[in-house]
């Protein structure tokens, strides 16, 4: 038995001879409706359209007017494909007049990199196209550059992975952007300050000329300039080495600073108080969620709010450079074993065989002679000359 031969069944089942009642006809559309489906459902030909059918027959039946079921459900069909076709091809329509003649050129994987804020001036240039001038909510793709100028800064969000900054003349490439979980950057010159999300099995990596460095969550600023890598660690543990594929790692931990020069050479420094607080300001640029549905003004009002919170570390910035001017010129206005003393150091007065008297703090000393500090600077005495050294308060 068919389709049509089921419907044919039914209507023949529930065919009256006799005058309803009008309480009982009132329910006898939805009693058809549901046995209907049921009989449908162990047929194997329930769909969506069948019980759409279904349910717009009983309700025209229960307003009054009566129509076959099976034109029911063929219009039913009709309507559903002609609507689906008019649907699709203005989404089609809508999308592709909404894409810009620089986003066409895009591949798909491009939206995983947006600019959302600029000082001044920066330029991109994506494989295949001409440089740009940079605005918000534009996209690099992979491979694509951007620089910025004097007195210009440009934050990029990647996504699922953080936001970084690129400081005043300063150029980055954008190598690799998640595939086989690595985000890669090369930083060719000046500084790039990173926040990045702590993430199990993503690895964010920069390189340089004279450094790789290699996080999985934290927040700091690469620096390369005149043949030195530089990196400042404001929070986390990375890791670094002189070259791709060197064995022997460096690790940096917060609050230090790491130059590594062209020759391979190492200096780690501890980070000062000032400079920490100048980072901190640079780790309020925030990261978007759902930046792909926000609007360039609406990213731009995000960054606005930001701003705010940046003004007060502004203020702490001041008043600890104040602080700082003020103990400096304390520091110049004290005597130079004074100097000395503050610095923990202990102070000797040297007699010479000539009748001199010469006070410091020994530096180092050899055979020949002892290295003092007297405060003002450093002198060689020998030993030879020395008749007798006493400690001084």
């Amino acid at each position: 038995m068919n389709q049509l031969e089921i419907i044919k069944e039914l209507l023949k089942k529930y065919h009256f001879y006799y005058p309803v009642p009008g309480n009982i006809r009132k329910k006898i559309p939805g009693a058809k409706k549901r046995v209907l489906k049921k009989i449908l459902q162990q047929k194997g030909k329930s769909n969506i359209f069948n019980n759409i059918g279904i349910s717009l027959f009983c309700f025209l039946e229960k307003s009054g007017f009566v129509y076959p079921l099976t034109r029911v459900i063929a219009f039913v069909k009709t309507t559903a494909i002609a609507s689906t076709a008019i649907i699709v091809v203005s989404a089609v329509f809508m999308i592709l007049n909404s894409i810009t003649p620089a986003e066409k050129q895009l591949p798909a994987f491009s939206k995983a990199v947006y600019i959302t804020n600029i000082n001044g001036n920066a330029v991109i240039h994506n494989p295949g196209s001409k440089s740009e001038n940079a605005y918000i909510k534009d996209t690099l793709v992979e491979n694509g550059i951007i620089s910025t100028g004097e007195r210009s800064s440009v934050t990029l969000q990647i996504t699922g992975t953080g936001v970084i900054r690129l400081m005043e003349n300063s150029e980055v490439q954008i190598n690799s952007m998640g595939q086989n979980r690595l985000v890669k950057l090369t930083l060719k010159k000046g500084s790039l300050y990173s926040i990045i999300k702590k993430q199990r099995n993503k690895i964010y990596r920069i390189w340089t000329p004279s450094a790789v460095i290699t996080v999985k969550g934290t927040e700091f600023l690469t620096t390369y300039n005149d043949n030195v890598s530089s990196v400042e660690l404001l929070r986390g543990t990375i890791s670094l080495c002189r070259r791709e594929g060197e064995d022997k790692e460096i690790l940096l931990q917060e609050k230090h600073i790491i130059h590594i020069y062209k020759n391979r050479k190492v200096k780690i420094v501890p980070m000062k108080k000032l400079r920490q607080m100048e980072l901190e300001k640079l780790s309020l640029d925030p990261y978007i969620n759902e930046i792909n549905a926000k609007s360039p003004a609406e990213i731009k009002n995000i960054f606005i709010l930001a701003e705010e919170k940046k003004e007060e570390i502004d203020k702490k910035i001041n008043q600890l450079k104040m602080t700082i001017q003020k103990n400096r010129e304390k520091w110049r206005k004290l005597l130079p074993l004074d100097k000395l003393r503050k610095l923990g150091r202990k102070l000797y007065m040297f007699h010479m065989n000539d009748g001199t008297k010469i006070a410091g703090t020994v530096l180092k000393q050899n055979e020949k002679n002892i290295k003092i500090d007297t405060g003002t600077g450093e002198i060689d005495l020998p030993k030879k000359d020395i008749i007798r050294r006493i400690p001084i308060d």
